[in-house]
């Protein structure tokens, strides 16, 4: 990897860094302003999840960012559908904590149980968008 392509990336992974600590300033700043009752994290894996779970999604656009201009087509395709995936299986993930109340027990054991099954959510939404429009993993 060249220098320039170094800096880049360097430059997104920093970019997605800055992302997410606007993204936990804005909702530390939300939930000691009580619209989520009790301090943060106080066993919710809802605030647990709306915290921790658009990690992966800042330093992926972070990366895009940056990087699209030194890509491959197939490479920005890829890119963009993990991008989809995050922000898609973000948002399944909250409906899936409110709808299930069940997973909420899940964080009595392991708080963090919760969260890395919300990743786990984004990788299969990746690998099926992956797939499904013809990126690494299609079978052809």
């Amino acid at each position: 990897m060249t220098r320039y392509l170094f800096e880049r990336k360097l430059f997104g992974i920093l970019t997605g860094i800055a992302l997410i600590l606007a993204w936990s300033a804005f909702v530390l700043f939300i939930s000691e302003h009580q619209l989520f009752p009790g301090p943060a994290y106080a066993g919710s894996p809802l605030l647990a999840w709306i915290f921790l779970g658009p990690v992966p999604l800042f330093i992926g656009i972070g990366m895009y960012y940056f990087m699209r201009s030194s890509w491959s087509d197939a490479k920005k395709h890829q890119q963009s559908a993990a991008i989809k995936a995050g922000v898609l299986g973000f948002f399944l993930w909250i409906a899936m904590i409110i709808l299930f109340p069940a997973i909420g027990n899940l964080s009595s054991v392991f708080i963090t149980l919760p969260i890395l099954s919300g990743y786990v959510l984004m990788f299969i939404l990746m690998l099926f968008f992956w797939r499904m429009k013809g990126g690494v993993l299609s079978v052809t």
